[in-house]
């Protein structure tokens, strides 16, 4: 699951005597959530059978983009179906890099944070050198005020 963006989260219900799947029993589910071990919170959206055929006793809810903004959730839930339990699911979401240009900017500003550059006075071009002295990027000129230009490793 990807943090911040919408998805399902899946969980299991069963017969607590039989041991036993239990299928067609998702209106009667009652589910909450908690982000970071926080107070749970009711959902925004209701669950659903997965597939009662060749995933009996498998149930999905569809998390919103806000619902998945968290290191950690964990889905807990009752049924009002007698002797059915709902296994509580654990989810840790995680987040995609910024592949954007400017993502990449901001990276290498962390890396070599602390660091100073060399701007070449023709072309307004600067060049860094990471702490190991193993790899030298080079930035066009005003590529981090206005985001445009180019940073390339040599």
């Amino acid at each position: 699951m990807i943090r911040g963006v919408a998805g399902y989260l899946f969980y299991f219900a069963f017969d607590k005597t039989t041991g036993l799947a239990e299928t067609g029993d998702a209106a009667n589910h009652t589910l909450r959530l908690s982000k970071d071990g926080g107070a749970n919170a009711a959902l925004t959206n209701t669950p659903s059978e997965h597939d009662a055929t060749y995933a009996p006793g498998w149930y999905k809810v569809l998390l919103t983009a806000a619902e998945t903004s968290a290191d950690d959730l964990r889905l807990f839930g009752t049924s009002s179906t007698s002797n059915i339990l709902l296994d509580a699911a654990k989810e840790t979401p995680f987040s995609i890099p910024d592949t954007s240009l400017l993502g990449m900017i901001k990276r290498t500003a962390a890396r070599f944070a602390g660091q100073t550059a060399t701007r070449n006075t023709s072309t307004g071009a600067k060049t860094f050198k990471d702490l190991a002295n193993t790899a030298v990027y080079t930035e066009s000129a005003e590529v981090i005020a206005d985001g445009t230009g180019t940073v390339t490793r040599t």
